[in-house]
């Protein structure tokens, strides 16, 4: 990659897809999933919208360091309540019935 960052995630993404694969799960619809994470890298703005939920990535963005000033209270312990997410719509329906996405052979099993 001589130092081109987007060489080298190029060839690293190359490379992982010659490697044999760790697991294979069975076709779902998207409809029956619990979602407690939705991101999309390939819409900008998806009905129903993104719900981050809990993970690492982007802590250093929701992190509120004007609480250090308020004398540091521990919320150790408290956990995280569990929210209800009501259900999601598959965003490519959408594109579905303007007829500018096609419908694959899943689709049409299902």
């Amino acid at each position: 990659a001589e130092g081109d960052m987007d060489e080298a995630a190029l060839l690293l993404r190359a490379y992982r897809s010659t490697l044999p694969r760790l697991g294979y799960t069975l076709p779902i619809q998207g409809r029956d999933m619990r979602v407690t994470r939705r991101i999309s890298a390939a819409f900008k703005d998806i009905p129903g919208g993104q719900l981050l939920g809990r993970t690492r990535d982007y802590t250093h963005r929701l992190l509120d360091f004007s609480l250090l000033d308020n004398g540091g209270a521990s919320t150790r312990g408290q956990g995280h309540a569990e929210t209800t997410v009501p259900p999601l719509e598959v965003h490519a329906d959408d594109h579905r019935s303007d007829a500018t996405v096609t419908a694959d052979a899943s689709d049409r099993e299902g």
